[in-house]
């Protein structure tokens, strides 16, 4: 599991083992949680205050979920962990000598998925 910022939106990138169960709990037992592409092996519930995702990954599918509802958007993107092997975040060069360094330079960031 991974996360990272880009512009207002959270992104946390979970992977693991083809045709496993896997859950994610949210703090917020209202947030709103809508599957943007990928497999319908999703589910969603409230339980103990929490919103709880429940999700299976199949090989080679990349699914993206959005959560609303709390302080910040957030985007779930589900892979498996060979597809997870092949996403990054790069920064995107700004101007100058340092342009590329993060934190230095443009501080912006995309996040690339494939070879």
């Amino acid at each position: 599991m991974t996360a990272t910022s880009l512009g207002d939106v959270d992104y946390l990138v979970v992977y693991g083992d083809q045709e496993q169960p896997y859950t994610l709990a949210f703090p917020d037992p209202n947030c709103k949680i809508d599957q943007l592409t990928g497999s319908p092996q999703v589910s969603t519930s409230s339980a103990y205050g929490r919103t709880v995702v429940n999700y299976n990954i199949s090989a080679g599918e990349t699914s993206i979920l959005k959560v609303t509802g709390g302080t910040r958007e957030v985007r779930v993107i589900i892979l498996d962990t060979d597809t997870a092997y092949f996403t990054w975040e790069v920064v995107v060069p700004g101007q100058g000598p340092l342009g590329s360094h993060y934190l230095v330079g443009s501080n912006e960031t995309a996040l690339v998925v494939g070879p």
